[in-house]
């Protein structure tokens, strides 16, 4: 499982984001927690995945976490929608890298 180093986080977490990536990379789940990971299938945007069953994935890429499937939802959109305003397409895994190479050249 990756991890995308720029977390997005449901508000209802924001405060214990920490603690729930380290249930969910120990344990492999946390409690009503869904995880927003790129997808498995190329003709989907994203996946939305309780996060008990997170360790049914092989390659899972997560990029947000959320408490409950309808803030999963929200930060679903949140994502998809930051990715087509900044760059009028939804190619979510490009965004990403482009993200984390500004991330890495301001440092």
């Amino acid at each position: 499982m990756k991890w995308y180093s720029d977390l997005y986080v449901g508000d209802t977490i924001k405060e214990k984001k920490n603690r729930i990536v380290r249930q969910v990379k120990q344990k492999g789940r946390a409690r009503d927690v869904f995880l927003v990971a790129l997808p498995a299938n190329p003709g989907n945007l994203l996946d939305i995945i309780p996060s008990r069953f997170s360790g049914q994935y092989e390659d899972l890429h997560v990029i947000g976490i959320a408490k409950g499937k309808d803030e999963a939802c929200q930060v679903a959109a949140e994502i998809i929608g930051q990715v087509y305003r900044e760059t009028g397409a939804f190619d979510i895994p490009g965004f990403l890298r482009m993200q984390e190479k500004k991330k890495k050249q301001e440092v």
